[in-house]
């Protein structure tokens, strides 16, 4: 992730009233406030997203749009290392921005949509990602949608489960999306995620996102699941501020998970779950004793 990440007040997304009514434990998370845990705790929560579902609200992520013609939007190519005109319609390519020094600034998704192409930036630096593809793409040609939300449904019975409340997105494979209707309005559903398990993300509008949450929790199998194992979380228990005691966050499953997405993106494969756990030190559990041997391996 990008390091110059930019300082940003503490901003909500439409379900923050949701979270704290369900017990959501919020601390600040890439300039927003975010639930880290719920009652369950981090542990149990990772469990069960690699048994049935869990929903994440990564609506903190930049959605943002590029609007016209491949020959309007084709610049891009000049600071994103990607082959716009291979890249087919409603197929996802994970790739990176770049700086002026061919470094890399930030790892994002590319989305070709009709009319354009649609990219998730991560919330850290999402301005200052825009302010990067604005020097080779007109401003007049994007935008950033701060009314849609964006939620996460990760877990072996995901597909069956959002299956039943937007028909037909179990026939999206792996990094491909579509739009959908959900209560007589569009969404856009992409299969991707980045628990390593299989899953979607579904683009909805602020207005909705809570009822749609609701509906999707009335299955025994669905749970909300918080971003343990971030940044803030390691930094908190470090000096205490935050956490005492045990509490489950398995900091380096970001890149095991996103090994696996790779892995998959290179072999026109969806590999499935993975088992973090097996490569983090002393099971997942961390303390303020044994903080050190964990990494926080994304920002946000």
């Amino acid at each position: 992730m990008n390091q110059s990440a930019e300082k940003i007040t503490d901003l909500k997304t439409a379900l923050y009233n949701f979270h704290i009514a369900h017990g959501g434990k919020m601390v600040p998370f890439a300039g927003y406030q975010m639930p880290v845990q719920y009652p369950e705790g981090i542990m149990k929560e990772h469990l069960h997203v690699r048994s049935a579902a869990g929903i994440f609200d990564v609506s903190h992520m930049g959605q943002f749009s590029i609007y016209g013609t491949e020959e309007e939007y084709l610049p891009l190519e000049k600071i994103v290392p990607i082959d716009l005109k291979t890249l087919k319609l409603n197929q996802s390519k994970y790739t990176v921005l770049m700086n002026k020094d061919g470094g890399i600034d930030d790892d994002l998704i590319v989305t070709k949509v009709e009319g354009g192409l649609n990219i998730v930036l991560n919330a850290a630096c999402k301005h200052h990602d825009i302010k990067r593809i604005h020097e080779v793409i007109d401003s007049s040609k994007t935008k950033l949608h701060d009314d849609l939300s964006l939620i996460a449904i990760q877990g072996p019975k995901a597909v069956e489960i959002l299956d039943g409340l937007i028909p037909g997105v179990s026939a999206l494979t792996f990094m491909n999306g579509s739009k959908y209707q959900f209560n007589n309005e569009n969404v856009y559903v992409t299969r991707s995620g980045y628990t390593g398990e299989d899953g979607f993300e579904v683009s909805i509008k602020n207005l909705i996102v809570q009822n749609f949450c609701k509906i999707l929790l009335e299955n025994k199998n669905v749970k909300l699941i918080g971003l343990g194992g971030s940044a803030p979380a390691i930094k908190g228990i470090k000096d205490g501020s935050w956490f005492a005691g045990v509490f489950g966050a398995p900091g380096t499953e970001g890149r095991l998970a996103m090994e696996a997405m790779v892995d998959a993106l290179n072999n026109g494969v969806d590999q499935g779950g993975i088992d973090p756990l097996s490569s983090i030190p002393d099971e997942g559990l961390m303390t303020a004793d044994n903080i050190s041997k964990f990494t926080a391996e994304w920002d946000g």
